[in-house]
């Protein structure tokens, strides 16, 4: 994304970064609204600054909240695409090859809008040039042309606008990030359970903290974890929970499996900052707190310290 400065950026999934996002972009369209993610399973590696990456779902989102017709969802969808001579000669800043295509858009609300993931457009029409300077397109495009990136948008027949970003891939298809040296002192392999009720950040969580050095039990409510904690075999090293879930709350849900499990280390997660009133109300006194978004790297480091360090109280 930003290319200034080549010592900012980093070799990333843009897949995980982005799911990193949801509850971030939850709080940007509005409590009344729905969020849809729809990632590619295949990792999405590419050279970015993760917090300019940030900045353009950021600006994504608020383009097609603003945008009318406004369908009550935001869809966000990614798919690896690989461009030909003829389809660079349309978009004269992409040169062929393997990229990730990102697409956002604000219509439909019951079912995804079919051409999300198109690359060509037959049926669909350009936005004119006076909407896309009011829409503050200028914003995206100064961020993503730099790096070999390109923005497009363009109206769906069903209604709206679609924004999509191109950004070049890195390695062979298939790769994915290394897994980080050193995670698990001595070979041994750290079990982290993880409360999380969105799919699409089930699974993203997942890769990242196997990808990191970790085994990793995935529950999508506080009762599932509870049946993991109780019949999961091996030791539990640490639980890892969003702060609010189905029908309870991350805390709770932390005290019921900690009394299945003394001593058990615990991470709560988050959208809300840790000094936002919602989190307060919910936090109990001196519990360790990671707010969303955070990178793969940022996660396993996190979790790292806490296994290393003093066993927690309460």
């Amino acid at each position: 994304i930003h290319c200034h400065e080549p010592a900012a950026l980093e070799r990333r999934d843009l897949n995980l970064l982005i799911a990193g996002m949801k509850d971030t972009l939850e709080k940007v369209i509005g409590a009344d609204a729905g969020l849809t993610m729809n990632l590619a399973r295949e990792p999405a590696l590419v050279r970015v600054e993760p917090l300019q990456v940030q900045q353009v779902m950021l600006s994504l989102a608020i383009l097609a909240r603003d945008s009318r017709p406004w369908g009550g969802r935001l869809w966000v969808a990614s798919a690896l695409v690989t461009l030909d001579a003829a389809f660079c000669l349309e978009e004269p800043l992409l040169r062929p090859g393997r990229y990730v295509l990102v697409s956002v858009t604000g219509a439909g609300k019951d079912r995804v809008p079919e051409s999300l993931l198109h690359l060509a457009r037959p049926s669909c029409a350009e936005l004119k040039s006076g909407e896309t300077t009011r829409m503050g397109t200028s914003i995206p495009r100064a961020l993503l042309e730099p790096c070999g990136g390109q923005f497009r948008m363009f109206t769906d027949p069903q209604g709206g606008p679609i924004f999509q970003v191109f950004l070049p891939l890195e390695g062979k298809p298939g790769e994915a990030l290394a897994p980080d040296a050193g995670n698990a002192p001595g070979g041994a392999r750290p079990t982290v359970l993880c409360i999380e009720d969105d799919p699409s950040v089930r699974l993203l969580v997942e890769t990242a903290l196997k990808d990191q050095g970790f085994d990793v039990l995935m529950a999508c409510d506080g009762p599932s974890a509870e049946a993991l904690a109780r019949t999961h075999p091996g030791a539990i090293h640490l639980l890892l929970s969003d702060l609010t879930l189905p029908g309870t709350s991350g805390p709770a849900a932390a005290t019921a499996i900690r009394a299945l499990r003394p001593g058990l280390r615990v991470l709560f997660m988050s959208g809300y900052s840790q000094e936002d009133d919602a989190a307060q109300e919910l936090l109990p006194p001196g519990a360790a707190f990671m707010e969303k978004p955070f990178t793969p790297g940022g996660l396993a480091e996190r979790v790292r310290t806490l296994l290393s360090g003093p066993d927690q109280v309460g």
